[in-house]
């Protein structure tokens, strides 16, 4: 079976990234291994690695912090790094939002 462009419907390579002739992205490369994934796929199934900007559910704090770059932080003080975890974590424990009413700008 020869796949066909969405775009607009003229035959395509099983291993094009965008159609010639309408320009329609056809496929994406994971950004860890570089194999070509589908556009619809969050997860390569090559080296499971998540897709950029796919939320991630049901994973532990250190997981959440070893996706981190080691220099996300650098420079700031330990009080702040502190800071950081422990607001992640309460907001991991509670799953709640901080909805504090804004400030009032009238003179």
């Amino acid at each position: 079976e020869i796949p066909i462009c969405p775009g607009c419907s003229r035959h395509i390579e099983a291993d094009w990234v965008a159609g010639p002739h309408c320009h329609t992205r056809l496929k994406k490369r994971c950004q860890q291994c570089g194999r070509l994934m589908d556009l619809a796929w969050n997860l390569c199934p090559y080296c499971a690695t998540p897709a950029p900007g796919v939320r991630r559910e049901n994973i532990t704090m250190d997981e959440a912090l070893q996706s981190l770059p080691s220099d996300a932080m650098a420079g700031e003080p330990a009080e702040t790094v502190a800071a950081v975890e422990d607001d992640l974590k309460v907001d991991a424990e509670s799953n709640d939002i901080d909805e504090s009413p804004a400030e009032s700008t009238e003179q």
